[in-house]
Order: C-alpha cells, then sequence, then structure tokens
C-alpha cells in the first residue's frame, strides 16, 4: 500500500527528467545510454540512499520508408517496440546519455527513463528523487560554441511517460517541465520528488513508492533554431536517482543542495549567412606593435558551408604586461563584393577583447588592400583562413588559420 504525503502540487517542482537521449530523424543512429553504479561519483551520491534499478529505452521512430503499417521501431535493434517493456533494468542510479547529431534533417527525438524500487524482502517503502546534471559550456570562453547554441536551440518537453514509450498519451499526460535543453537541466539539477501515483492525470498528492512499484519519465525534443554547425551537433548529461526511505521521514527537502550556474539566456552563436572570412586582422595605430599570438581568438558563428563568419577575440595578459595597450580596431575580409575592386573589407572596434560578425562592421577605406588590411601608417598581424591548416599557437589561434604579417603601408 501507498502512503501520500499531503503536498500541493505547486509546492514542489514537479518536473521530472532532463532530456535524455536522441534518436534523431528516420534513419538516424540511436541513443547512447550508460547505466551506472554510483560508486566513483564523487559528490553526486548522499549517504543513506537505497538501492535502485534503471534503465532506459529510445521513443519509437518512423521507417525510412513508410508503409502503411503504425508499428514503430526500435531506434536501436531495429526490432518492433514494445510498449511498457524496457530492455532492462540494471541496479544502479545514473543513466549517462550521449545525444547523436542534430542538423537541420535530424531535429526531433524521444525516450523514456525509468527508475525502480526492488521489490525485495528487506526493502521498506520509499521516496524517489530525481536531478539532471548542469548543462555544459557557458558562453564565456572564446572557442566553438555550437555546442553551448545546442543547449540554448533544443526544445525539451519532460512527462509522466504513461506507455513507456517515449511519447506523450493524449489526455493523461502529466507534463512536467518544458522548454530549452539549458533549462531543463538547471532547472531539474536541484531535485525533484517522484509521485508513485504518476499515471494519475492532475494528481495533488505525491505517494511514496512500494518495494516492486516503478515510475517512467519520458522526454519529447525538437531543435528548433538553427546551430550554425556543419554536420549537426551533439550534447552528453546525466539522470541521477537517490531514495531514501519513507518511514518517519517526510522528505521536505531535496538531498542535493547545489546549484547550476550556466546562464541559459545568453546567446552563444549567431547565424550569419553568406561568403565566409577569408583573413582576419588586429589593428594598432602606433605604440607597441602587435606579435604573433599577442591576440587569441577563436570561431562563433559559421554559415551553411561550415565557413567562418563571427570570432571572438581577446588580448594576451603578456601582451599586455610587454605594453600593448590594446587592439585598435579589427580587420575582416568576407570574400568580393558586388564591384571587382570591392574587397569586403569590414572594420570593428577595438580594445582588449571583442567579437566581430560579417555584415555587422564600418567599411574599410581605399588603402585597406587584402595584402595590406591595416589603415596607412598602421601595423597589425593577420591570420588568412585556409581549412586543414595545423596552427603553431594552438589553442590560443585555432586550426586553419595562418599566421602572416601585415607591414606598415
Amino acid at each position: 500500500m501507498t502512503g501520500r504525503r499531503h503536498v500541493s502540487r505547486r509546492q514542489l517542482l514537479y518536473t521530472l527528467g532532463g532530456v535524455g537521449a536522441i534518436t534523431a530523424a528516420a534513419g538516424a543512429s540511436g541513443t547512447t545510454a550508460r547505466l551506472l553504479d554510483g560508486e566513483g561519483l564523487g559528490g553526486w551520491l548522499t549517504a543513506g540512499g537505497l538501492d535502485l534499478d534503471i534503465c532506459w529505452r529510445d521513443g519509437p521512430v518512423q521507417s525510412v520508408e513508410p508503409t502503411d503499417s503504425t508499428e514503430s521501431t526500435d531506434s536501436v535493434t531495429g526490432q518492433a517496440a514494445m510498449p511498457g517493456i524496457c530492455p532492462g533494468f540494471v541496479n544502479g542510479t545514473v543513466i549517462d546519455i550521449d545525444l547523436p547529431d542534430l542538423d537541420a534533417e535530424n531535429r526531433t527525438g524521444s525516450g523514456s527513463a525509468c527508475v525502480r524500487l526492488p521489490d525485495t524482502r528487506k526493502n521498506n517503502p520509499a521516496w524517489l528523487w530525481f536531478r539532471t546534471s548542469c548543462p555544459e559550456r557557458p558562453c564565456t570562453d572564446v572557442g566553438d560554441y555550437s555546442l553551448a547554441n545546442l543547449y540554448r536551440e533544443l526544445h525539451v518537453r519532460v512527462f509522466y511517460d504513461v506507455d513507456q514509450n517515449g511519447r506523450a498519451a493524449a489526455g493523461e499526460t502529466r507534463t512536467i517541465y518544458e522548454g530549452t535543453l539549458c533549462e531543463v537541466l538547471s532547472e531539474l539539477h536541484k531535485g525533484v520528488l517522484l509521485d508513485s501515483s504518476w499515471s494519475t492525470t492532475g494528481a495533488d498528492e505525491v505517494e511514496y513508492f512500494s518495494p516492486g512499484q516503478e515510475v517512467c519519465i519520458g522526454f519529447e525534443w525538437e531543435l528548433t533554431g538553427d546551430i550554425c554547425t556543419e554536420g549537426g551537433s551533439n550534447a552528453q548529461f546525466s539522470l541521477e536517482f537517490y531514495g531514501e526511505q519513507a518511514r518517519h521521514n517526510m522528505a521536505m527537502e531535496s538531498p542535493w543542495d547545489d546549484e547550476c550556474t550556466v546562464n541559459c539566456d545568453e546567446v552563444c552563436q549567431e547565424c550569419v549567412q553568406g561568403k565566409g572570412i577569408s583573413f582576419v586582422a588586429f589593428c594598432v595605430e602606433d605604440g607597441e606593435p602587435l606579435r604573433d599570438g599577442d591576440v587569441c581568438f577563436g570561431v562563433t558563428g559559421t554559415n551553411t558551408e561550415g565557413e567562418p563568419t563571427r570570432i571572438a577575440w581577446h588580448l594576451t595578459d603578456e601582451a599586455q604586461d610587454r605594453g600593448v595597450d590594446g587592439v585598435d580596431y579589427t580587420v575582416l575580409k568576407t570574400g568580393n563584393g558586388p564591384m571587382p575592386t570591392d574587397f569586403a573589407i569590414e572594420n570593428f572596434p577595438g580594445g582588449t577583447e571583442g567579437y566581430a560578425t560579417i555584415h555587422d562592421g564600418y567599411p574599410g577605406t581605399e588603402d585597406q588592400l587584402p595584402q595590406s588590411p591595416c589603415k596607412d601608417g598602421d601595423t597589425g598581424i593577420k591570420y588568412d583562413y585556409e581549412p586543414g591548416f595545423d596552427s603553431p599557437n594552438d589553442p590560443c589561434v585555432p586550426d586553419d588559420w595562418e599566421f602572416s604579417e601585415t607591414q606598415d603601408s
């Protein structure tokens, strides 16, 4: 018999799940999921937890060639998916999820995670808790932001999976949380008290679990934006479960007390179309000249061809210690303009750090040429985009960018 804890749904964070695996569109590879024992996870677990059984299954996807049959296929085995059956429960507490690539063709997917209180003679009724790992990749480091951008463009719906098939049942689904992957992981990392009466639509009370009972958490997701990455992008995260005896314990507080610090509202990568960047130059009007490696930069945006369209950069501490006050302006060349003599050179503000996105700068002057992009009398350093070039300054300067000096004009 289950017991009831009389707590209003509004008093609890009624959200389960954090997106599990992605089974992308037809023909895409399935999710990689590892079911782990709690040992060796550092600060993940809280003392006093109970043994639990966990499992993961991919949601059904349509066949590559549609047929008259409504039967779905399991994305991992290729066999007919049987709703209500997990591939197999494993004793453990953590599910590591590795999402396959998402791109313009592979945008949607679903899955289901289940947890069960083992039916042993020694087990007592228990409260079951759940949380996710924090979202990865804040938008603060110079580098490729495609993964961080994916966390903000993937829309996720989390719900009690009544049929255990990764699909929300019409009229029976209790939606738990909905938002971007970043928002879902940030919110659910705080910890969620699960409800053994999960199949009851609109339940206002949380019930603990008796030995043998289980609950399944469904995930549906869709890539709603453009992540501007050739070949797609994928993410990884973890689901963690925890059980504590219900006897003499009202489970008033989550067993975890840490929070995520990633800003999910920050835009990490802008999708700008057009010819990619041919070169970037950093120029100074007077004072200490720049040297190769004084400026670190990374690609933060690409076009559909995978060519760079946006960079983020910063002046190194070593350069500033040497007496370089800052970059006076940044120059991008983005391919020929409408006239043969128009080299599509753009200038951008300087400083000690900044961004430069094609089409957002102001036009270059007549004395700014590809071989000498800094203005007359100014000095600078220049990096040409050469796919396949192995930069000797990596990771300060990314591969595919070849250094060349730019002299006074």
